[in-house]
């Protein structure tokens, strides 16, 4: 499983988007989980913190922002 951070409206950390990689044979649909455990683990600071990037100019675009009710992501399946 990998969990990456998004931005949120207010320009924070606030949201998070995830993947969930499985293995073996795919089988029928539908295809269920159940969760059998779960492990909250806290992500602290870096002993050594990394560089911070270079500040973008006050000047410089910035991208888009999403629109509301229009997907943003889609399904790729190769």
């Amino acid at each position: 499983m990998l969990i990456l951070p998004m931005l949120g409206q207010d320009d924070a950390p606030s949201l998070a988007i995830g993947c969930l990689e499985l293995g073996g044979e795919i089988g029928r649909a539908p295809r269920r989980f159940s969760i059998t455990a779960a492990q909250i683990e806290e992500i602290g600071p870096r002993s050594v913190p990394a560089p911070l990037p270079a500040p973008m100019p006050a000047d410089a675009p910035r991208p888009p922002r999403a629109q509301p009710g229009v997907p943003h992501l889609r399904l790729v399946k190769s």
